[in-house]
């Protein structure tokens, strides 16, 4: 009889528990980060931002330079020979030697479209904030998918088309960053007489 208690006394006590803890148990996880628990407040949506800029960053180190500076008058053949970069200054690039993923720029336009959806419905101290942040994320967006489409040849007309166009962007600019010998740099600092600064100079 008494064991028969005990047996009853704890099945009773497991069930109080199982069930009363129910509730308790019932949480929405705080650890882990969602797109409905992310986008609260204007830090969430700053910190958003910068963290697209962090990404463009990654792709502009190497990604960037490759398509664009590597593929102009800055490299040659060095003393130790082409080093594998001969496909890049003589534009030889092919789709089956093409060293660049496009992953990264696919991860930073889904970023981008990821803020513009959200920030809208976010409470902003004031709406020029919200808006200079929407501004960056819809140019971020806009830049990189030219650079998914546009033609970086030199020997083909869409490719001086879009030369020609990144040469008159820059020229509108107020100062320019530039390289050693790249003519590139040199006139479009010329076009409209724009001091021009070489890398790794002092201003």
């Amino acid at each position: 009889m008494k064991i028969r208690n005990i047996i009853n006394s704890t099945i009773a006590l497991f069930m109080v528990l199982t069930f009363a803890s129910c509730d308790a148990l019932d949480l929405k996880p705080i650890s882990f980060i969602t797109n409905e628990s992310f986008w609260q407040t204007e830090d969430d949506v700053k910190g958003a931002l910068n963290g697209i800029y962090v990404q463009l960053r990654g792709a502009a180190e190497h990604d960037l330079y490759i398509l664009g500076e590597a593929r102009s008058e800055i490299l040659t053949v060095g003393i130790g020979g082409y080093g594998g970069y001969d496909i890049y200054y003589y534009n030889t690039l092919t789709q089956a030697n093409m060293p660049i993923s496009w992953i990264r720029y696919y991860q930073i336009v889904n970023s981008c479209n990821l803020l513009l959806k959200y920030a809208p419905n976010v409470t902003f101290n004031n709406e020029t904030s919200r808006n200079k942040m929407l501004a960056q994320a819809y140019t971020m967006r806009a830049w990189i998918i030219s650079n998914e489409t546009r033609d970086l040849s030199r020997d083909s007309v869409n490719g001086v088309k879009d030369a020609l166009l990144d040469l008159m962007c820059l020229s509108k600019t107020d100062k320019i960053i530039g390289s050693y010998f790249s003519s590139f740099t040199d006139i479009a600092a010329d076009i409209n007489g724009i001091p021009k600064i070489v890398a790794g100079e002092e201003s």
